[in-house]
């Protein structure tokens, strides 16, 4: 689409901005409506769907649309006004995490009556249906950001009102609104395209993994049952064997009283914790290490290439292959380290171990009063389909070309994805602060400024 800028423009006397169109105007948000802060409530009031009003939070907002994954209702009068209207913009303006804070989504008419929380802000104003626009912009991202420090991570409804907004006359907003509705709604359509094509491909490697280290690589050998259920069948000449029975040792990380948060330092020894297991490939974090001394005072819990590091919390099923250049990291306090009596087979038991079936398996039989909590009692009891050692190694080196495909095109559908979200905030961005003019293309007038 070619689009070409306004014939006139002047200075918005605002650095950042730089010039507009000769007939627009710059207002704060103060000046074209109100931002109403949130519920608060306790955990009293919370109560079973059904029973109360729906309270909206950060995780209703995903991918710029309203979610209904986690939904909290609660009990009680709301006031009128905590209560959403269709159009309103509601504004993540609380979080943890700074990267979700200024994320925002248009109420629609089935969510109008809903409530909203403490950490969330709505902003209400009869120009929502060009400033939904302006919300999903560099100009709002920009001046949200500004906004937040080292110690301030909120957006406070008096920082919200103070945004410098550029404005055109009424007919205009509707006619950028629109074009931008239709364009940023075909450009929506592709990412939807392009996400299901990421997943699919997520999917597709589980499913190849799964398959090849089960049935191995002739589709014609005979076949046997493995002897467990979720397991199914195994080609006749494999063994199906405990993680124990393969394994020289199985070793949980530190204790607490040997390794404590003090203890941590920035750039010397890795400590490989969960959070550190990420995809199947262990990712240190250089500011969670230990000094060399302690490392070796801790030295039965250093990593050894070949050895398979899981995560005992959090997501079943989280593990690794430690490589060469994790060897002489330490196994974590909230992990697990597992040495195989055969090192070639390393690969082909890690890529068994990170299938679905073991996670919903482990799932299933780890213990904790208040968590997930993976022992080594626990692991030295999972079924590792076994083959001879030679056809196992032509498995791995199988898979390993295969994921190497199917990864190159994950990396690509990915980069399309970014590509498309570039595009999409970029010509909102020009389009509301009038680098480019649109009215053309949704209206009939003639007489352009």
């Amino acid at each position: 689409m070619s689009l070409k800028p306004y014939k006139t423009y002047s200075a918005s006397n605002i650095d950042w901005l730089g010039s507009i169109p000769s007939h627009w105007e710059v207002k704060r948000l103060k000046h074209m409506g109100d931002a109403i802060i949130g519920l608060t409530y306790s955990p009293d009031d919370v109560v079973d769907e059904g029973q109360g009003t729906l309270v909206l939070r950060s995780s209703n907002i995903q991918n710029r649309r309203l979610s209904w994954d986690d939904n909290v209702y609660v009990t009680g009068q709301i006031p009128p006004a905590l209560k959403t209207r269709t159009g309103d913009i509601l504004i993540c303006s609380r979080n943890g995490s700074r990267a979700l804070i200024g994320k925002n989504v248009v109420i629609d008419e089935a969510t109008a009556g809903a409530s909203f929380g403490a950490f969330m802000t709505v902003f209400r104003s009869s120009k929502n249906h060009y400033l939904r626009h302006v919300f999903n912009s560099y100009l709002f991202e920009s001046q949200s950001s500004s906004f937040l420090s080292s110690t301030i991570n909120q957006l406070t409804s008096s920082n919200l009102l103070s945004m410098a907004v550029p404005l055109p006359p009424i007919a205009e907003q509707e006619a950028i609104g629109d074009f931008l509705d239709c364009e940023t709604g075909k450009i929506d359509a592709l990412v939807e395209q392009q996400r299901r094509l990421v997943d699919l491909l997520a999917e597709k490697r589980q499913a190849v993994i799964s398959h090849t280290v089960t049935k191995g690589l002739d589709p014609s050998v005979k076949i046997k049952s493995s002897g467990v259920e979720w397991l199914g069948d195994v080609p006749e000449h494999w063994d199906v064997k405990r993680l124990g029975q393969l394994a020289s040792e199985l070793q949980t990380g530190p204790f607490g009283s040997q390794l404590h948060s003090h203890d941590y330092v920035e750039g010397c020894t890795p400590v490989i914790n969960p959070s550190n297991l990420q995809g199947g490939k262990i990712v240190p974090d250089w500011s969670n290490t230990v000094e060399e001394a302690l490392a070796d005072q801790l030295g039965h819990h250093r990593l050894r290439q070949g050895d398979i590091i899981f995560g005992r919390r959090g997501e079943m099923g989280r593990c690794a292959l430690v490589m060469n250049d994790a060897e002489g990291w330490l196994c974590g306090t909230g992990s697990l380290r597992v040495t195989l009596r055969e090192t070639l087979m390393a690969q082909f038991v890690t890529m068994f171990l990170q299938t679905q079936a073991v996670a919903s398996y482990l799932q299933l039989v780890s213990v904790g009063s208040t968590m997930d909590n993976l022992n080594t009692s626990i692991l030295a009891r999972v079924p590792i389909p076994c083959p001879p050692v030679e056809e196992a190694l032509s498995i791995v080196a199988w898979l390993n070309s295969e994921l190497e495909r199917l990864d190159s095109l994950a990396i690509e559908a990915e980069a399309a994805l970014l590509l498309l979200r570039e595009r999409r905030i970029a010509l909102i961005s020009a389009a509301v602060t009038g680098k480019i003019d649109v009215r053309k293309v949704w209206t009939s007038q003639e007489d352009v400024a």
